[in-house]
């Protein structure tokens, strides 16, 4: 798969990778109406049983890291929360499952190392929010508070709504983002990350462009 600009499944897009959250972002933010909206849309479609189409997220904007070891670390400068919900998601449906990750993808937080340690603790103790340690940890700081609240929903989710393997695979296989790479690219990713978060400022032309032409280019 060309990865500068394409529509790719999360499998596609983020197995064996890490991506850096810079500092200049803020921390993960979603509320639970957030996390339960993500989770029934894909819990719907995958229910569908139209298998040739596709479910498509928001696009995931990224720079390669080319002071790091590997070509499979990225500056993740959009994205932060939707990859965050999905890295909960993964292992609570592969926890559900019994089985490996098809993704495998870590996510790390410059200047908030310990946030990306909740995280992971979450992911493969989600009991443990539940507990007086876990809430007494969760409230702590705004990070950790939104990440167990996440983490409550999708355990709650999958336990009203039991998965099997049909779901995991369209969860992996048919939710799709638009990988966005602008390492080339002119500008900071602050800049960028201001621009799209920010200061409400549009997008410029060639951008907008080059959205238009990669989702025809996926319809067709």
């Amino acid at each position: 798969v060309h990865m500068d600009d394409a529509v790719l499944s999360l499998e596609e897009a983020l197995k064996n990778k890490t991506f850096l959250v810079k500092s200049y972002q803020r921390g993960y933010r979603w509320t639970s109406m957030q996390v339960d909206a993500l989770l029934q849309d894909i819990a719907d479609f995958a229910k569908s049983g139209k298998e040739h189409e596709s479910y498509f997220l928001q696009p995931v904007i990224v720079k390669s890291m080319t002071d790091a070891a590997t070509s499979e670390s990225w500056e993740l400068i959009d994205g932060q929360q939707r990859l965050t919900t999905i890295f909960l998601m993964d292992a609570a449906l592969c926890r559900a499952l019994n089985r490996s990750s098809a993704l495998s993808f870590k996510l790390r937080y410059e200047n908030r190392e310990k946030s990306g340690e909740f995280l992971r603790r979450l992911a493969r103790e989600p009991e443990w929010t539940e507990s007086a340690e876990g809430q007494r940890e969760a409230g702590k700081n705004p990070d950790f508070h939104y990440m167990a609240r996440a983490c409550r929903s999708v355990t709650a989710f999958f336990r009203e709504h039991a998965p099997d393997e049909a779901l995991y695979e369209a969860f992996s296989r048919r939710v799709r983002v638009l990988w966005y790479d602008v390492t080339d690219e002119e500008g900071s990713a602050e800049q960028r990350f201001a621009r799209l978060n920010m200061g409400r400022i549009p997008l410029t032309g060639a951008e907008l462009c080059r959205a238009l032409l990669i989702s025809r280019a996926g319809r067709e």
